[in-house]
């Protein structure tokens, strides 16, 4: 289950892809924050009988490398990469936190709630 999340965000993807991201600062089982990103799978409602299946569809999760319980937010710049702001300003891939990999940022120090630049990908 989800404690908090915030500041769901629709993208458009010159491909034709349409994602929803959002900003999960406390779910159960995970010691940290995450960004998800879901594909929009829009289905018309079947006329007969069906099950949750319906529902299935692609997600990208990038885990952060701190945890908040309050504010935050996220926005995709690139398939798979993340501008996220809550402490600072930081670009996270599906995999930079796993890999160890060093976190472009923008002072830790400075508490940002959701102040983004849009980008036009």
């Amino acid at each position: 289950s989800l404690t908090a999340l915030h500041n769901v965000y629709y993208t458009l993807y010159p491909d034709g892809r349409e994602t929803m991201t959002l900003f999960v600062n406390i779910q159960e089982n995970a010691q940290m924050s995450q960004i998800f990103e879901f594909d929009l799978k829009l289905t018309p409602e079947p006329a007969s009988a069906y099950d949750d299946t319906v529902f299935e569809t692609d997600y990208k999760v990038a885990v952060l490398d701190y945890a908040t319980g309050t504010w935050g937010g996220a926005r995709p710049v690139g398939q798979g990469v993340y501008l996220v702001g809550r402490n600072g300003m930081a670009a996270y891939g599906v995999d930079t936190v796993s890999a160890n990999a060093t976190v472009p940022q923008v002072s830790k120090d400075t508490e940002v709630y959701d102040s983004f630049a849009f980008v036009t990908l």
